[in-house]
Order: structure tokens, then C-alpha cells, then sequence
């Protein structure tokens, strides 16, 4: 029994040590975003860019989005 304590114990602490260190890591390193390579980034502000309104039926590629990708965050603002 007493062993059983001790390995619950030492387990105990790695996990409080484990999640001391997740508190510290940047959250842009743990969402799926943040991890994103910078070549596609690249690809989807360039589909996001602003563009002016045809008058013609023809649309050009891309997002219809009302706002500036750079003004996101320092990393996409490099990007951009």
C-alpha cells in the first residue's frame, strides 16, 4: 500500500510539473493556427486580400473578408 501511495504521489508531481510547464508555453505554440506553416499562411492572405468590387459578373478568386489579416498578431503581421 505504501508503495502504491508513493507511486501516486511521484505521479502526482509529474503531472503538477507537466502542467506548470503548459502554463508557460505561448498559446500560439499550442493552437493548430500557430503552427501553421508560413507558406500557406501566405496563400490565404493573399486570398483574403482587399480588392475593389467589379461591376462586371466576372469575380475574382478569393475571400470576401472586411479586415486587415495583418492587425491580427505580430506573427501574421510579419506574414503579411
Amino acid at each position: 500500500m505504501i508503495s502504491d501511495l508513493d507511486y501516486t504521489l511521484a505521479y502526482l508531481a509529474d503531472l503538477k510539473n507537466h502542467l506548470e510547464d503548459a502554463r508557460r508555453t505561448p498559446s500560439r505554440l499550442i493552437s493548430a493556427v500557430g503552427r501553421m506553416p508560413t507558406e500557406i499562411l501566405s496563400k490565404i492572405f493573399y486570398l483574403a486580400r482587399p480588392r475593389k468590387r467589379l461591376a462586371s459578373a466576372l469575380v475574382a478568386a478569393g475571400f470576401h473578408v472586411y479586415f486587415n489579416v495583418a492587425q491580427v498578431c505580430r506573427r501574421w503581421r510579419d506574414i503579411a
